[in-house]
């Protein structure tokens, strides 16, 4: 399930562009849910409630607050949502390419260009989606979409994988070392390695300093000297990605 969110404070526009969206997955092999926000304060108050959204249709030009605006606040929480701008003007479109918009449309918007921008999301999130990692626990073997990974942590030999939502789940003892245990992660280079026993997906990191990453989910975690340079620099690019 692709979750799309649109927020515009004209309700013709958010009716028009959610029509558009729905023909989209109507041609589509992927399900979609659809929530709409006539206004930003709503919309980041259904984000911040541990709430996502995997494409975010943003309207620019919003009395309260402007999309580029949201999306700045977005981004510094560590809110990865692929974000498509949608404005009658170009003025914002270096304010787009900084918060690492994927898309940025002229209103109103046509069918064609909501579907290729699309398109070209979607494929990405199916793959993203589609990856697993199989962990070996004591009920038998569990696939984890990677994707839902929040970080792993090494103890006693048996991985702790943390999701998003809160769920734990332990491997059993491993043999090999830990990066050879997590080296199906590491083919996403979204997870980076900031101590010798945790390894963390920056799509949930809130912000870092030099000692630790702040999740999203308020957890914390350590990251060693030995690490540090290295992490930082791939937290640096992470961050700096156009397209996430």
């Amino acid at each position: 399930m692709i979750r799309i969110g649109i927020c515009d404070d004209e309700l013709s526009s958010i009716e028009h562009i959610e029509k558009l969206v729905a023909e989209y997955f109507e041609e589509s092999e992927y399900a979609c849910s659809i929530r709409t926000f006539l206004n930003p304060a709503d919309l980041l108050s259904y984000l911040e409630n541990k709430e996502s959204c995997d494409i975010l249709l943003l309207d620019v030009y919003m009395p309260l607050m402007l999309g580029t605006e949201v999306a700045k606040e977005l981004r510094s929480k560590g809110d990865q949502t692929r974000i498509i701008f949608l404005t009658t003007s170009t003025d914002h479109a270096i304010d787009a390419f900084a918060v690492r918009a994927s898309d940025y449309l002229l209103k109103p918007a046509k069918k064609e260009s909501v579907h290729k921008a699309l398109d070209e999301i979607v494929s990405k999130l199916a793959d993203r989606n589609s990856r697993m990692f199989p962990v070996r626990t004591m009920d038998g073997l569990v696939n984890i979409l990677i994707h839902t990974i929040s970080y792993i942590e090494l103890s006693d030999r048996r991985l702790s994988i943390h999701t998003w939502d809160g769920e734990v789940i332990h491997s059993r003892v491993i043999k090999e070392s830990f990066e050879e245990s997590a080296a199906v992660v590491f083919e996403d280079d979204s997870f980076v390695q900031c101590q010798k026993s945790f390894i963390v997906n920056m799509n949930h990191v809130k912000g870092m300093n030099a000692e630790r990453f702040l999740l999203r989910d308020g957890n914390e975690i350590p990251i060693s000297k030995k690490f540090r340079q290295e992490t930082k620099k791939r937290y640096m690019e992470f961050l700096l990605r156009e397209e996430l």
